[in-house]
């Protein structure tokens, strides 16, 4: 068993983490200067291993993260993490990560914002246009 548990309270714990990753005012002290959470390396590396947990919950029929957070983003959420390299890689693992429903939503949720994502250059932002096409 996880310690985030299961079921509700696994959600409860995936909606509230959703809710201040998505917002595109949250940042962080790094050194000297306020970052996106997202682009931090520590809270991005924790991120990604709660998206990378998804293949396990998913064979357990369980809530992923993967799933809650689709739901969450918005216009403004990628249009700030689209161009930040650690905020594709993100969005790569849930993708890599989801069920086939995540993965539909998740290219739904990107179409309005594919015109912003073939303009960024970074390893993160090309391997998410790939996976998204």
């Amino acid at each position: 068993m996880s310690i985030l548990g299961s079921g509700p309270e696994l959600e409860a714990a995936y909606t509230g983490l959703g809710d201040v990753i998505v917002n595109p005012e949250w940042k962080v002290k790094e050194n000297e200067n306020d970052i996106l959470g997202v682009e931090n390396a520590g809270i991005h590396m924790a991120l990604k291993k709660l998206a990378q947990q998804d293949k396990v919950r998913l064979e357990n029929q369980d809530i992923t993260f993967g799933s809650v957070l689709i739901e969450k983003l918005t216009e403004d959420t990628l249009t700030s993490w689209l161009p930040l390299n650690r905020g594709c890689f993100l969005l790569v693992t849930v993708f890599e990560n989801g069920s086939e429903e995540t993965q539909n939503k998740m290219k739904e949720k990107l179409q309005k914002s594919l015109k912003l994502l073939k303009k960024q250059t970074s390893p993160g932002a090309k391997i998410l246009l790939k996976k998204l096409l």
